[in-house]
């Protein structure tokens, strides 16, 4: 798998916190691609 700057992904946003919404949603990666590569 590979995380690239503005991909969109599905992430499965449980256990929920406070009062948000769980469940699977669509969300952005706005870090740039070297970064992802260190982190994951």
């Amino acid at each position: 798998m590979k995380f690239e700057r503005w991909s969109i992904w599905l992430a499965n946003l449980d256990p929920v916190m406070g009062s948000k919404q769980g469940k699977t949603r669509p969300v952005i990666i706005l870090s740039e691609n070297q970064i992802n590569e260190v982190l994951w």
